[in-house]
């Protein structure tokens, strides 16, 4: 898989999500099925992460991780994603979500268990570690 955190334009979101016109891009933000940033230095221009895109994560999956966030901005939600969970067994909740690791590194039978599990299985944990983080704000 490219980098799952490569920031992508809306164009480049829409083109990976299908049939979506990058117009609606910003509408699937408003009502929470994806997240943006602006990246530093840009006063305008949204990057999405290309995770979003994952057939693992994109749609139903999304909208509900970042509603159990409680729809954070977008920083929030990006470092959410990407940072190692205590709830995950130090696993990202992106690895959790798309399976697999991003980085070689020694994991636990339980973390390589969860990698392993079937998607709702995957799904329903990094819920919980959305709860958490939620709380934790």
């Amino acid at each position: 898989m490219s980098d799952p955190f490569e920031p992508l334009s809306a164009g480049a979101l829409a083109s990976l999500l299908g049939a979506v016109a990058p117009s609606s891009v910003r509408a699937l933000e408003d009502c929470g099925s994806v997240f943006s940033i602006v990246p530093p230095g840009h006063e305008s221009g949204r990057a999405y992460p290309r995770f979003q895109a994952c057939p693992d994560t994109a749609g139903d999956p999304m909208r509900k991780i970042l509603q159990l966030l409680g729809r954070p901005d977008g920083g929030a939600a990006w470092g959410f994603f990407a940072s190692a969970s205590p709830e995950l067994d130090g696993l990202t909740p992106v690895e959790v979500l798309s399976g697999s690791m991003f980085a070689e590194r020694s994991i636990s039978q339980v973390a390589r268990e969860l990698l392993s599990a079937d998607l709702l299985t995957r799904l329903d944990a990094v819920g919980g570690a959305a709860q958490a983080f939620a709380f934790d704000r």
